[in-house]
């Protein structure tokens, strides 16, 4: 492999550290600060309520986008909490 394809090649892999870094997601997480938290269909309270879920239940967080939460519940329902309820 010449010197220039080589260097090529080095520039589009990944840095050290990215490749290290293990995925954030998926996570278990608990339901804290609130006695009951609605799990809504969507990411925002425009959403309606899917489920009503009690503090200390524990979800499995996939994702997070801002401070919304993609969650599953061990019911089986996925939906949506606000990440300021999730002991993350």
């Amino acid at each position: 492999m010449s010197d220039e394809v080589k260097m090529e090649f080095d520039m589009m892999e990944e840095p050290e550290e990215k490749k290290k870094k293990k995925p954030e997601f998926p996570k278990m997480a608990e339901i804290v600060n609130c006695k009951f938290l609605n799990l809504r269909t969507g990411p925002g309270k425009e959403y309606p309520v899917g489920v009503i879920s009690q503090v200390g239940i524990k979800v499995e967080v996939e994702s997070v986008d801002g401070e919304w939460a993609k969650v599953h519940t061990e019911m089986g329902f996925t939906g949506y909490a606000m990440k300021r309820f999730l002991a993350l």
